[in-house]
């Protein structure tokens, strides 16, 4: 008995021992939980200190947006322009409606961004690149600006600019046309009114030559040029084809704005924003962000122009983002070029697709004719582009052809988009003769399934074309180009400062 009596004393005292260590460990991890939901990298303290953070920030920004809000009202009121480009621009505005340093609700402002009193960093890229606001106080007439220049400031005016050339009221010779802001044919703010009613208006031959205000129409202007049945914008200039006299003969400065959700189908013309040009033209620092370009005859068609007929032309820092389909020779910039002493292309790119082409189509143009010297110069194409039949098709250029002896330099370019069909090839689809010279162009491997004539540019792999290495080939030694390259901008492949 006294020995049964020894064992149950010794199971109570190890029972109890194995308790409190169970205790303790449980007390262990129990303080563990409780320190990492107050110390660890999502605890509460941590937690509190994000929603103060998050909170100044937060409270900052909005004070200086609305610092900004009212500095651009007082603005507007003057008819001055809204554009804030650095942060010495932010820096100098909030400092005007916070004169009194003590008072200030943030710290500084830097090159990094707003400073808040605590130390935190407000991204200064939320004020930046801010569209000027431009209230247009005539809409369907150009504002003229002074020294032979006239401004576009809404969706009227684009089309007044459009209906002035077609009409043969003005082709603009001796002027400058510029965009003042970005227009969308989607946004009722591009608009001066977009549910205004216009009528279509036609020429003596019944071709459309534009749109006219009419408010005994049932349609809007803004139905006008978005119905997809419809012929949408009417390109500028070149009504009837080369038959046409009214062309644009000025220059047109997009002021690096572009046009957003563009649309044109229209008939009897040269597919683009600009149908057909002639004489001395300039167009530069203009692009079609997004969108269709057709055109409804199944002509040539070009993001930025149909057709060139005659004339020393400059196209620069242009570039074009819409779709371009169903229509004879089609070109990322220019459709097709029937005449000119001089072409110059530069600093301009496509990566819209072009697709059911039924002529010799490209990247940048399709058909190149009869002209004395083309020079097309530091462009490139990513768009890709397929036909309906066998025509040519090229990176660069669908078919320079030329009847005259032309002289055409292909320079400084490269494509990466996917030419399909019979004949095509990465940079040229056919050469007409040996008067076409291609120097420091490349093109990505696999692109194209044959390559017509010799020396028709260097192939690369993607992993090769999305390094700084193949950036200085392509610049080759040029000084002050618009070459650029970052990872993350145009999949890692150069790209030119225009609108990246």
């Amino acid at each position: 008995m006294k020995k049964l009596k020894e064992e149950l004393k010794y199971d109570k005292k190890g029972i109890t021992l194995i308790s409190l260590v169970v205790t303790i460990i449980v007390l262990l991890i129990l303080a563990g939980v409780t320190i990492s939901l107050l110390l660890g990298d999502n605890g509460i303290i941590q937690q509190a200190i994000n929603s103060k953070e998050q909170t100044e920030i937060s409270s900052v920004r909005e004070q200086a947006r609305l610092d900004i809000a009212d500095w651009t009202a007082d603005r507007v009121t003057k008819g001055e322009n809204t554009y804030i480009n650095s942060w010495e621009d932010l820096k100098s505005i909030l400092g005007a409606a916070n004169p009194i340093a003590e008072n200030r609700y943030y710290a500084d402002v830097t090159e990094q961004g707003i400073i808040t009193p605590s130390g935190y960093i407000v991204n200064i890229e939320d004020f930046l690149n801010q569209e000027t606001i431009v209230i247009d106080k005539n809409p369907g007439i150009l504002e003229d600006l002074g020294n032979n220049k006239l401004q576009i400031s809404s969706m009227e005016d684009l089309i007044a600019f459009s209906y002035n050339v077609n009409s043969g009221n003005e082709n603009y010779l001796g002027k400058t046309v510029v965009l003042g802001r970005n227009l969308d044919f989607n946004d009722d703010n591009s608009y001066a009114d977009s549910s205004s009613k216009y009528s279509i208006a036609k020429n003596e031959n019944n071709i459309t030559i534009g749109y006219i205000p009419d408010n005994g129409s049932s349609t809007s202007i803004k139905d006008h040029l978005t119905n997809k049945d419809g012929e949408g914008f009417i390109p500028v200039g070149g009504a009837g084809y080369t038959n046409s006299s009214n062309t644009f003969k000025g220059n047109f400065d997009g002021q690096f704005y572009y046009l957003d959700n563009y649309y044109t189908n229209a008939t009897n013309y040269f597919g683009g924003f600009f149908g057909t040009i002639s004489t001395n033209v300039t167009i530069s620092n203009f692009g079609i962000e997004s969108g269709e370009t057709k055109s409804g005859s199944g002509a040539p068609a070009g993001g930025i122009i149909g057709n060139i007929t005659n004339g020393n032309i400059n196209i620069t820092s242009c570039y074009n983002r819409s779709n371009i389909s169903d229509s004879a020779n089609c070109g990322g910039i220019v459709g097709y070029i029937t005449g000119g002493n001089q072409i110059n292309i530069t600093n301009c790119f496509n990566t819209g697709n072009i697709s059911n082409a039924t002529g010799p189509s490209g990247g940048i143009i399709g058909l190149l004719q009869s002209y004395s010297q083309a020079n097309i110069i530091n462009c490139f194409n990513v768009g890709n582009l397929d036909s309906l039949n066998s025509s040519p098709l090229g990176g660069i250029i669908g078919f320079p052809s030329t009847s005259n002896d032309g002289v055409c330099l292909i320079s400084n370019c490269y494509n990466s988009g996917n030419i399909s069909g019979n004949s095509n090839g990465a940079i040229t689809g056919l050469f007409y003769n040996n008067t076409t010279t291609i120097n420091t162009c490349y093109y990505l491997s696999g692109t194209a399934s044959t390559q017509d004539g010799t020396n028709i540019g260097n192939p690369k792999s993607l992993a090769e074309m999305q390094t700084d290495n193949f950036l200085t080939q392509l610049i080759n030694g040029q000084t002050d180009t618009l070459w650029r390259r970052q990872d993350g901008i145009n999949n890692g492949l150069p790209y030119l400062a225009i609108n990246y």
